[in-house]
């Protein structure tokens, strides 16, 4: 505790008497997200400011793709292997529980490039995302995936490979 400040690692329920609360990239791994931050921006005060981030339905659309199609191409049903995340209205429309505090909500969608699909979802689990569950990966699968991404998005350097970041801002009211 320095100069007022009381920083405070807090599970679901333990905020209601924050004056700011901010989360960056973490509140997709919540079992469900749209209904807790619904619930953190009732409760929260109106002077309180709400500022996260999250990734939107876009995010890491090649992979998804890519799995979709090589599924197919096997006889395979489709298997989700990555996150199943709301977009903005979605968003905006959990968040509607408290209509006098307006919510912003904004993304973008940011291309990168990685040597190889090996490379980039290397990099992903570093950054410790993984989606656990589902069927296992079998190298069949795996060599169809890798077929159909670098044949649909591979570019100069590499493979491409998008992200979605939402950001969403609550204004306090004074």
């Amino acid at each position: 505790r320095r100069s007022g400040v009381r920083v405070l690692l807090a599970d679901d329920g333990e905020w209601t008497s924050a004056d700011l609360l901010i989360s960056n990239a973490t509140i997709q791994w919540f079992d469900q997200p749209l209904a807790v931050m619904a619930r953190v921006h009732a409760a929260l005060p109106s002077h309180a400011i709400l500022a996260f981030s999250t990734f939107g339905p876009e995010t890491f659309r090649e992979l998804r793709l890519s799995f979709t199609a090589a599924a197919a191409s096997l006889g395979l049903p489709a298997m989700p292997r990555t996150l199943k995340l709301p977009d903005e209205a979605t968003w905006q429309a959990a968040l509607a529980t408290a209509p006098h505090l307006p919510i912003h909500c904004e993304s973008a969608l940011w291309p990168g490039t990685w040597p190889s699909l090996s490379d980039f979802l290397h990099q992903v689990r570093a950054a410790g995302a993984n989606l656990p569950g589902g069927p296992p990966l079998t190298p069949t699968l795996w060599r169809a995936v890798q077929a159909h991404y670098h044949q649909h998005w591979a570019v100069a350097g590499g493979i491409q490979a998008s992200y979605q970041p939402i950001w969403i801002y609550r204004e306090p009211v004074r």
